[in-house]
């Protein structure tokens, strides 16, 4: 008979809350929960190999942990909490006791008492309460290889797994650390991650391996972004999510690690989808920038951007810079321009300068963006402000770039550096853009 079985009978005989003289059949009641504790405890030392679970947090992170247990009532474990808590084992207590379930109670502190602690400068999370995690466990049942808890607070559902030999032996070699600094240096150095399953959809990822949290986009079929985020664990296989990710057709619930390849892949069924990196994010920028978007704003700064991608507009931007500096012989000095994309339609074209006394202005001209059916967009001056009015004479090379030309929205190809850039480009020549960074 299975072990749940013989627990939930055990614990029936518990609940019927008989006296010991009205009930000899089911016969002393504290000698049956001695029994399930026993039982629990048996459970706890039956393997080897150790255990390994998954704790899935309320702030919506996740760490996984190696423990072993003695039968002294000492557990030694480990954690992907970082790297040196991954290869750092911690010695605590532990204790079986009778609450309103079996409990199993971790009661001196350890790295499961690290996610719950409400001090925020120890793991972050909220001051009272920490990332809503727990340390005590009431038993829920015992099945196969496995043994299944809740938290007894926050009702966390955790899963024991025992560990194999072979299981025990890559992680006292510190296999999770390596995951940890393979999969760092792997969203580093791949900029745009994206897996596409066998829908077409393009799923980006990206991973915050600080706060332990996925992010999923993809572009649904009324063109708007769809984002997740999901917590995750670092296993000896890769990444494990706190729930699987996908819909009803494609789903997965691991990202898993291949050491030739030095890539991610995903398994849906029996189909291995790679991970794929690109140059330029899989989102189209329409999406992303233009009024009532996550950005409304693009900034050419000299200072931030990088402004050898295109030469035709700098070389525009520095005969701005001249002009400027013209008008009136003045000497004024040009620092940055941005593009604002407002509402109905309207486009703002901000130049930001000093006069020699260095004090700040700014010269705003205000145009009507019109957007066609295949993705081509036309500026119409409307007026200027009185700045504007001033030294506009200076800002011919740009102006009359807005004005005289048809342009395509796309993102800037950035192999420099990890700025993330967009543009506008020049229909009738694609190799001539207005680019620079994005901002709310």
């Amino acid at each position: 008979m299975k072990k749940t079985l013989t627990y939930l009978i055990i614990l029936a005989g518990l609940i019927s809350g008989c006296k010991k003289e009205d009930d000899p059949i089911l016969g002393d009641p504290d000698k049956r929960l001695a029994e399930v504790l026993g039982n629990i405890q048996k459970d706890l030392l039956s393997s080897p190999g150790g255990w390994k679970a998954n704790v899935f947090t309320g702030a919506n992170n996740g760490y996984s942990f190696y423990m072993q247990f003695t039968d002294k009532g000492r557990v030694t474990m480990t954690s992907d909490i970082d790297t040196v808590s991954a290869i750092t084992p911690k010695e605590s207590s532990y204790r079986l006791k009778a609450l309103q379930r079996p409990t199993l109670i971790f009661d001196t502190y350890n790295y499961l008492h690290l996610l719950a602690d409400p001090d925020p400068s120890k793991l972050g999370g909220t001051v009272g309460i920490g990332l809503i995690s727990e340390y005590e466990f009431a038993w829920v049942e015992t099945k196969g290889d496995s043994m299944k808890v809740k938290g007894t607070f926050y009702d966390m559902p955790v899963t024991f797994v025992k560990a194999t030999a072979a299981e025990q032996q890559l992680y006292a070699a510190g296999r999770i650390k390596t995951i940890m600094k393979l999969t760092s240096k792997y969203a580093t150095d791949s900029k745009f991650l994206f897996v596409q399953l066998a829908d077409n959809r393009k799923i980006t990822i990206g991973v915050d391996s600080k706060t332990k949290r996925l992010t999923f986009s993809y572009v649904d079929d009324q063109q708007i972004v769809v984002t997740q985020s999901v917590g995750f664990s670092f296993t000896l296989k890769g990444i494990q999510l706190a729930q699987p990710y996908g819909n009803a057709t494609e789903s997965f619930s691991e990202l898993l690690w291949d050491d030739v390849k030095g890539i991610y892949y995903v398994m849906v069924g029996t189909k291995r989808y790679e991970f794929q990196a690109s140059t330029t994010p899989i989102i189209p920028l329409e999406l992303t920038l233009g009024s009532g978007k996550a950005n409304t704003i693009l900034i050419y700064n000299p200072l931030t951007v990088p402004v050898n991608l295109n030469a035709d507009f700098n070389t525009r931007y520095n005969a701005a810079k001249t002009g400027l500096a013209a008008v009136g012989n003045a000497g004024r000095v040009l620092d940055y321009v941005q593009v604002m994309f407002n509402p109905a339609n309207e486009t703002v074209i901000r130049f930001y300068y000093r006069n020699t006394a260095g004090t700040a202005f700014q010269a705003n001209f205000l145009y009507t963006m019109a957007k066609a059916a295949n993705g081509d967009i036309t500026f119409t001056f409307v007026s200027r402000d009185n700045n504007a009015n001033v030294v506009g004479a200076g800002f011919v090379s740009i102006t009359d770039y807005f004005t005289n030309n048809t342009f395509k929205m796309d993102w800037v190809s950035n192999p420099s550096s990890d700025l993330l850039l967009g543009g506008l480009y020049n229909k009738a020549n694609p190799a001539s853009y207005y680019y620079g960074t994005l901002s709310k």
